[in-house]
């Protein structure tokens, strides 16, 4: 009997979210460079790096059946990028030191 071992991810989706989860480091250190006017800006600035970097993983890793995997995998980055920026590093305060701007209720 030949049994196979079920992940709960694919491999290749495996790797989008850590490199999504990893990618808003360098979008604060963009952000800090640009000095955009918005916050929108810069979300905008998170979700398209992300996105971005998980359509460069899918096509550098190959094993692509269609469009659908490189959507897949943007979104599978872009989620992975906003959950990280919220629940990994604007509390540990990371963002901060690697560029991000705190909230205008802590500028005095």
């Amino acid at each position: 009997m030949d049994q196979t071992t079920q992940l709960i991810l694919p491999n290749q989706q495996f790797w989008v979210l850590l490199i999504g989860s990893i990618v808003p480091l360098g979008a604060y250190l963009i952000n800090r460079a640009a000095r955009w006017n918005s916050e929108q800006a810069k979300a905008i600035v998170h979700v398209a790096l992300t996105g971005i970097a998980g359509v460069a993983y899918t096509a550098l890793a190959g094993n692509v059946k269609g469009v659908g995997d490189f959507l897949q995998q943007a979104f599978t980055a872009i989620v992975a990028g906003l959950f990280a920026h919220n629940i990994l590093w604007k509390p540990s305060g990371l963002n901060l030191k690697f560029g991000a701007s705190p909230p205008a209720a802590e500028v005095k």
